[in-house]
C-alpha cells in the first residue's frame, strides 16, 4: 500500500470515531496510524524520532483505550492522534474532521 492509501484509510477511521468513539473503532484507527508510522520510518521520512514523544503517545493511547468516561476518552484519543501527527509531520485529523 502507498502512504496515500494508508492516510485515506486513517481518515475514514477517524470520521467513524468522530461519530462512534468505541474501543474497536479506536483500535482500528490506531492500527492505521501505526501502519503510516512504519511506512514513513521504513522510507526514512521521519526526521527526528523522539522517544519521549513516542512514550507520551503510548500513554495517551492507553488512556484513551482504557477509559470508560466518554469525554476523557475523546480528549485522550484526539491528543494521541495530534501527537502522532507531530511525530510524523502530517496533518490528518483536522482534514478528517471537516464536514
Amino acid at each position: 500500500m502507498t502512504e496515500e492509501e494508508h492516510i485515506n484509510g486513517l481518515k475514514f477511521r477517524l470520521k467513524i470515531c468522530d461519530r462512534i468513539l468505541s474501543g474497536t473503532n479506536m483500535v482500528l484507527a490506531y492500527a492505521k496510524l501505526e501502519d503510516i508510522f512504519i511506512w514513513r520510518y521504513k522510507n526514512n521520512l521521519i526526521d527526528d524520532l523522539n522517544t519521549k514523544s513516542i512514550e507520551k503517545f503510548d500513554k495517551m493511547k492507553s488512556l484513551a483505550l482504557g477509559n470508560k468516561n466518554l469525554n476523557e476518552r475523546k480528549v485522550a484519543f484526539v491528543k494521541s492522534i495530534k501527537l502522532m501527527e507531530t511525530i510524523l509531520g502530517l496533518e490528518i485529523y483536522d482534514k478528517a474532521s471537516e464536514r
